[in-house]
């Protein structure tokens, strides 16, 4: 029995390599880039972009006092998303206030892009290599990367 599931990881492994290898680059370069940022910034998680922050305060005062703007005093158009920061403060409802959610949310958004254009590339029947390219070239070249670490609702665009 043990054999037999062996033998079906196996298979599994050899088929979705391209998906498992480029999946697996992103996310070692994913925590190269987070441990780097945290050396170069005394120890804290910083977004490269201060429009992440204009993002979580708006969803802070959304949540907490009804308010879509960066004070809880009145409303303010600072946003590029409307639909990002509504996203924010849907999982701040149940997560609570936590600032690592942007990132959470784009390594998540940039791994089910990932998914996504596999299978759409799979359904072309095209060869394992060439798909391992073109994903490789779509993490580093869109960069997906980059686009994490904005905090920015951009990786959720592009899955969209």
């Amino acid at each position: 029995m043990a054999e037999i599931r062996l033998i079906q990881i196996k298979d599994s492994l050899v088929k979705y390599w391209p998906l498992i290898s480029s999946i697996s680059l992103l996310w070692v370069s994913i925590i190269v880039l987070y441990f780097i940022s945290i050396k170069l910034n005394q120890g804290n998680f910083i977004y490269a972009l201060d429009d992440a922050y204009i993002h979580l305060a708006i969803s802070k005062n959304f949540l907490l006092n009804g308010v879509y703007g960066i004070t809880s005093y009145g409303f303010t158009s600072a946003s590029s998303s409307i639909i990002w920061s509504v996203l924010l403060s849907s999982i701040f409802y149940v997560s609570g206030l936590n600032s690592i959610v942007p990132f959470i949310l784009n390594v998540i958004f940039a791994t089910t892009i990932l998914i996504v254009i596999y299978h759409f590339l799979k359904s072309f029947k095209m060869n394992n290599f060439y798909i391992f390219l073109i994903l490789l070239a779509i993490t580093f070249f869109t960069p997906l990367p980059a686009l994490i670490f904005t905090g920015m609702e951009h990786t959720l665009q592009i899955l969209l």
